[in-house]
């Protein structure tokens, strides 16, 4: 349970704030630094309460398919639409 708090402590302090989107199926999964949402609407509502201008970097999956590039270009739009400012990351 400790190294489960520490990781997500981590994901917290970490700039810029990481992002990533999952979706297969029905199943869709959106991880925003600490934070988990269930749908592009609730992670809207989630980038909603960070300030203008915060960091993040989509975390790209691999290997990457082109339904998984649309998503992660739809989450970057997301960021774009609330103020935000995307940067390049790593997988």
């Amino acid at each position: 349970m400790c190294q489960q708090l520490n990781q997500i402590a981590d994901r917290a302090r970490n700039k810029p704030y990481s992002i990533s989107a999952f979706k297969q199926g029905e199943n869709e999964n959106y991880e925003i630094a600490q934070y988990s949402a269930k749908s592009l609407e609730l992670l809207g509502a989630k980038i909603a309460q960070f300030p203008k201008g915060t960091r993040f970097v989509v975390r790209n999956s691999t290997p990457e398919s082109k339904a998984q590039k649309q998503l992660d270009d739809t989450v970057k739009d997301l960021l774009e639409q609330h103020g935000m400012i995307v940067v390049r990351g790593e997988s």
